[in-house]
């Protein structure tokens, strides 16, 4: 499956150049990529650079974002224990692109700002 999901990722940014702002990232081998993805996904400042990079690519080019690094941002905040800025992002984050359909991972998003907001009501 992660083999799968690699794939994707690289062909897609090579083909379609979708990936160009972390390009070099997304040419990584397939053990060193995950090993970077891995060493990064519970880094805050790096997660919100990430989501930085693919807003510049929605504001020029109306790519979507992919919702991982919005989940990753979320979860990271909540581990933290903070819930309100939480819970913040999520409803910016419903706010601007919660018009999109999308995958699971987007409807989970949409999912778990309702819960917060239920919860903090």
């Amino acid at each position: 499956k992660r083999k799968k999901e690699w794939l994707a990722i690289a062909t897609d940014g090579e083909l379609t150049g979708a990936s160009t702002s972390n390009s070099e990232f997304y040419r990584l081998p397939q053990d060193k990529f995950f090993a970077a993805v891995k060493s990064q996904e519970n880094d805050l400042g790096r997660q919100v650079r990430i989501f930085g990079n693919y807003l510049d690519g929605w504001l020029e080019n109306y790519e979507p974002i992919p919702p991982h690094c919005s989940m990753r941002i979320a979860i990271i905040l909540s581990k933290a224990k903070r819930f309100d800025e939480e819970l913040a992002f999520l409803q910016q984050y419903e706010r601007h692109f919660g018009h999109l359909s999308g995958s699971r991972q987007h409807e989970k998003l949409l999912e778990r700002m309702k819960c917060k907001s239920i919860k903090t009501a």
